[in-house]
């Protein structure tokens, strides 16, 4: 049931972690391989700016934050809480996303792609780069827009409703897709912008 803490400085190759408490960096970690975290039920906090891992990242957490100064590969995460990814480069995924409550996922001018088919968000996800890059998100059920501000082109696809509860701002182009599923009902509110 303790409590780790990742050293300041740390570099290796792989890290695996398991946790009975909380996991956090207590300062810039340099990981050349694979990050593993399983934390069931505890916050894991990776938040040091200057984070560079190199490999895919698998976390397991309640509320589950990462800064990532290079690009991030998501091998898999499971969020019971509250999820929130940053990146100094593009975020892709290998491994699908569950999370449960709030996502959101920011990457400075580069893309973001997560078209996982398992991916499960619960709530609002919301989305954030900027310049000539595109953003295309994957949900297996019904998808919650939160906040998105999206610098190129905006791809959704989803099996269930798709609904957006916060402001969604598109340079370029917009499509939304969950012919795949239910057929449900897509209803954007109006304080979005979309073209």
């Amino acid at each position: 049931s303790d409590a780790f803490g990742i050293q300041s400085g740390l570099n290796v190759n792989n890290l695996s972690i398991t946790a009975g408490g909380a996991v956090t960096d207590l300062g810039d970690v340099d990981i050349d391989g694979t990050l593993t975290v399983s934390a069931a039920s505890q916050t894991v906090n990776l938040d040091g700016s200057g984070n560079d891992i190199t490999g895919g990242v698998t976390l397991t957490g309640a509320a589950v934050t990462l800064e990532d100064s290079t690009a991030t590969a998501i091998a898999g995460i499971t969020a019971t809480g509250a999820l929130s990814v940053t990146s100094g480069g593009a975020i892709t995924q290998s491994g699908a996303i569950d999370a449960d409550l709030t996502a959101s996922f920011t990457a400075g001018a580069n893309a973001i792609t997560l078209t996982n088919a398992s991916n499960d968000f619960s709530g609002a996800v919301s989305l954030s780069n900027s310049g000539s890059n595109d953003v295309s998100l994957t949900d297996a059920n019904a998808l919650d827009l939160g906040t998105v501000g999206v610098g190129q082109n905006l791809a959704i696809t989803a099996s269930g409703a798709i609904t957006d509860s916060g402001v969604v701002t598109v340079a370029g182009t917009t499509s939304f897709d969950n012919s795949g599923g239910s057929d449900a009902a897509i209803d954007l509110g109006s304080s979005s912008t979309y073209t």
